[in-house]
């Protein structure tokens, strides 16, 4: 690191990714090939997803119905015509819409729904899989304001933390996140959520995938926007097989 010029460091910086390391030591395969072959810890897990988790990834960026093709082929490369039949986008609303729904379904609803299926196909260990769907009360000039249930604002209330913001929190906040603090706390005790006075969150399966539903109300339920997720296992099964 020494050795490289500051430039190259700055320009490297500016392409944020992150992937698992196969180092042969603490990891020695792929996630994905350990969960597909069983050969994971064989342990609880508790997983989701917001429902707006693509907001933040295109603020402040115009998507129109003119340019969306364009503005993911700049960004992503070319993408396969069914996956994209998944986010129509023949008004301005429409793109920007379908956007951010595919930045999230890329970025955490695809590896978390095919983690969550991986988990539940593999005996030995329950998953427990949640959807958080709450908009904060955001202030009209706050930064996150069009954000909805965005990236990272479940942390609020997992973590009882309402009072670091001075927004216009309501008893309907403050319950969803002693429900969700509660739900944590037993998990991180016993491997299971569910407890005394709380909705039962049932395990995920395969022939049962109900998730745990944490906004308006809290329940168990399908999944509202999984039907575009499935057929991202063709893309990403093509960059697993072009990889060394």
């Amino acid at each position: 690191m020494r050795l490289r010029p500051a430039a190259a460091v700055i320009k490297a910086q500016q392409k944020f990714a992150f992937h698992f390391i196969v180092d042969g030591h603490v990891l020695t395969e792929e996630p994905h090939a350990s969960y597909s072959a069983g050969r994971q810890a064989k342990i609880p897990m508790l997983i989701g997803w917001n429902a707006n988790e693509g907001a933040s990834f295109i603020a402040g960026k115009t998507i129109t119905a003119a340019n969306f093709r364009q503005t993911l082929q700049d960004a992503f490369g070319p993408l396969p015509e069914p996956l994209l039949a998944n986010y129509p986008a023949k008004t301005d609303a429409q793109a920007q819409a379908a956007r951010a729904a595919l930045e999230r379904d890329l970025r955490f609803g695809y590896e978390t729904w095919k983690w969550t299926q991986l988990q539940a196909a593999s005996a030995g260990a329950k998953v427990y899989a949640y959807r958080f769907t709450q908009q904060p009360p955001y202030p009209a000039d706050s930064p996150f304001a069009g954000w909805g249930a965005g990236h990272g604002m479940e942390m609020r209330y997992v973590f009882d933390q309402l009072g670091q913001e001075a927004w216009a929190w309501t008893p309907a906040d403050q319950r969803l996140a002693d429900t969700m603090v509660a739900y944590w706390s037993n998990f991180a005790k016993r491997g299971d959520p569910n407890g005394a006075g709380l909705p039962v969150w049932p395990a995920y399966t395969l022939a049962k995938p109900l998730t745990m539903q944490f906004g308006a109300e809290i329940k168990a339920g399908q999944s509202g926007d999984t039907g575009a997720l499935p057929s991202f296992d063709a893309l990403f099964e093509a960059v697993r097989k072009q990889r060394p």
